[in-house]
This record gives C-alpha cells, structure tokens and sequence, in this order.
C-alpha cells in the first residue's frame, strides 16, 4: 500500500513539474505571477517546489483562467487548497525578490543558500 502511495505521488509530481515546464516555456500569465525562476539552481528548485502547488491546484480545479487561482468556489476544499496555492504564489514571489538582492546569502522558505 505505501510503495502504491509512494508510486501516485510520485506521479503527482512529475505531473506538476511536467505543467510548470510548460507554463514557463509558453511564459503563461499564471506563471508570471510566481515572478522569474532564479538563476541559482538551489533557489530555482524551491521556486519550482512552489509552482508545482500552483500547477496542481489549477490541474486539481480546472483552472484555465489567466490568473493563478482563478475563480474561486464554495466548496471547503477547494477553497484550503486555494490557500495554499496562494501562499506558495507569496513564497515564490518572496523568493525572486530576495535572489536578486546583493546579499551574499539569501534565505527562503527556511532554505539558506550561498549567493554564487
């Protein structure tokens, strides 16, 4: 059971991922919101840790709106995985804004990262 777990999450991820490479290379509008993948690639597998809650969330709901959330329902669900697809979009944007800063060491998401 936990290596068939293991398995579907597996694919999970490499669904969002597979959703964020696209995304990116078309230079969607929902992707933009997250704000440019950094050039650090320690920062840049964070940043797309966070897309890929966003990718989920808009494959989850059938989001093909422009914006990373679109609407919005009533349903509970939707609306906690909505929240943390919001909070991912905030980290990722935290995150670009803080991997162009000249700091020698740059800090997200709880992840220090040596500025090269």
């Amino acid at each position: 059971m936990r290596a068939a777990l293991r398995e579907r999450a597996a694919l999970i991820e490499q669904r969002a991922d597979a959703l964020v490479a696209e995304a990116v290379e078309a230079s969607e509008a929902w992707a933009a919101e997250l704000g440019p993948e950094p050039a650090d690639p320690q920062l840049a597998a964070i940043w797309r840790r966070e897309a890929r809650t966003v990718a989920a969330y808009r494959d989850t709901y059938g989001i093909t709106e422009t914006s990373a959330l679109g609407l919005i329902s009533d349903d509970a669900r939707q609306r906690t995985d909505a929240a943390r697809a919001r909070a991912a979009i905030h980290r990722a944007r935290l995150l670009t804004a803080r991997a162009s800063e000249p700091a020698s060491t740059v800090t997200a998401v709880g992840v220090s990262a040596p500025r090269l």
